[in-house]
Parts: structure tokens; C-alpha cells; sequence
């Protein structure tokens, strides 16, 4: 489980985070003038805002007019996309919100069952996540170890995906952290431990690994903010490496 966003930066934190605000409000400004939202967005059927369709949470309708979450956006008919945060999620597939998503089509369901719906999300991205690292060392793009993550950081690699293990040593952490902040990059810290990371990896424990910028570093950003979103506040424990 992952319970931090890896960010990632083209240039100085500055200048990529002011950018990225503007393309969000230039977005934001877009749906509410009345237009059709860009390529490759989509808008929040609760917020009216558009964001990236991959940052999103994508809601489906059952035979029966269950409303469920279909992560993987592959399911049949509609799709109805909502941001990827745990109390608009809940609030789209309950009374509050589930008219104003669904216009109708979908049975609102119990709170206590759509926390269930959202929590089972959570199980399935953080599965996710330990599957892209498996791709990524099948790709030959993930560095394992602190010796091999630090040399990769040395080179300042833009978009790249650094993780630590949950129970890294602080000394491990604040090295890595260290090392990632000269790189314009920040730490995700994986709620599993050394040893699951491990056995996922082939190897006994596994405290740091990197994964080399790739498509496959992408989607492991993407859902990591998606993974994120839904885990909420309130979620279980991890944080961003500071």
C-alpha cells in the first residue's frame, strides 16, 4: 500500500509546479465556460472539474443498477468518472451524491457498503503497485538496492519513481530523501515491508528501489496519486518522506 504521491518534476520545483497550476486552472476554467473538456481528460461528475482520465476513478452500473468502481475503466456501458478522493467517492455512490452522478440510473448504496466498495479499491491498487514494480523488473527499468538507487539519483533523472519499504531503517530513509530531493524528486513510502517487497522482487528484503523514467514509472506515479485519493486522511499509516 502506498500512501504518498511520487512527485515528479521536468525542471526546477518552481517552475513545474507553477505550470502545472496553470494547466489546471486553464482546465478548470474550461469545463466551467461550458466547453468540452481537452483530450484525454475528463470531467468530475460531482465537482464539474476535468483532470486527466488516468487520475480518475471511473464508476460503473451493475445488471441490477449497482453502481460499482471500475478501476480498471474496461467494464461495459457508461462510465462515470469522479475524482480520486475517498469522501467524493463515498458521497457519489451514496444518497448525497448518487443522483447528481448517476442522474437516476444507479441505486444509491448504504454508506457502510460503499466504504466497503472503496476500501476494496484501495486492496486492488495497492496490489497494483507491487505488480508494476514486478513489470518494471521484468522491463529491465527497476534498480533495487541503496547502492544502485543512489547512482541512478546521481544522474538527476527526470521522472523517475523512488520507494522505500515501510519499515526502512530512518537512517535509509533520510540518505534516500536526501539523495531524491538534489534529483527534484520525492519519496513514496510502500506500506508493505522489506520482506513482502522482497518476495514480490525475487530477492530476501528489499528496502529502495527505483524505477528509471518509463511508462511504466508513469502509471506507477498515476496510481500512486489514485492509491492516495482514496486512502484519505483517515487512512492507514505511510506518509510522504520528508
Amino acid at each position: 500500500m502506498v500512501t504518498a504521491v511520487a512527485e515528479r518534476t521536468s525542471g526546477p520545483k518552481g517552475s513545474a509546479k507553477k505550470s502545472a497550476a496553470a494547466r489546471r486552472q486553464k482546465t478548470t476554467a474550461s469545463v466551467a465556460g461550458g466547453r468540452k473538456s481537452p483530450p484525454g481528460t475528463r470531467t468530475c461528475a460531482l465537482t464539474r472539474t476535468a483532470a486527466p482520465q488516468d487520475t480518475l476513478v471511473r464508476l460503473a452500473i451493475g445488471p441490477e443498477g449497482t453502481p460499482y468502481i471500475d478501476l480498471v475503466g474496461r467494464a461495459p456501458g457508461r462510465g462515470f468518472y469522479v475524482v480520486a478522493d475517498r469522501d467524493r467517492l463515498v458521497e457519489a455512490l451514496t444518497e448525497k451524491g448518487s443522483g447528481r452522478v448517476f442522474k437516476g440510473k444507479a441505486r444509491p448504496l448504504a454508506p457502510d457498503e460503499a466504504m466497503r466498495h472503496v476500501e476494496d479499491a484501495v486492496r486492488r491498487l495497492d496490489e497494483r503497485l507491487l505488480e508494476l514494480l514486478g513489470l518494471a523488473r521484468r522491463a529491465g527499468v527497476l534498480e533495487l538496492g541503496m547502492d544502485a538507487v543512489l547512482r541512478l539519483l546521481n544522474n538527476a533523472p527526470q521522472n523517475a519513481v523512488v520507494v522505500v519499504a515501510q519499515d526502512a531503517s530512518d537512517r535509509t530513509r533520510h540518505r534516500v530523501v536526501q539523495n531524491a530531493e538534489r534529483a527534484g524528486l520525492t519519496c513514496s513510502v510502500l506500506a508493505h515491508d522489506k520482506a513482502t517487497l522482497g518476495a514480490r522482487l525475487g530477492r530476501e528484503t528489499v528496502s529502495v528501489v527505483a524505477i528509471r523514467p518509463s511508462s511504466l514509472a508513469d502509471r506507477w506515479a498515476t496510481e500512486v496519486v489514485r492509491s492516495t485519493g482514496l486512502r484519505g486522511s483517515g487512512g492507514l499509516g505511510g506518509s510522504e518522506v520528508n
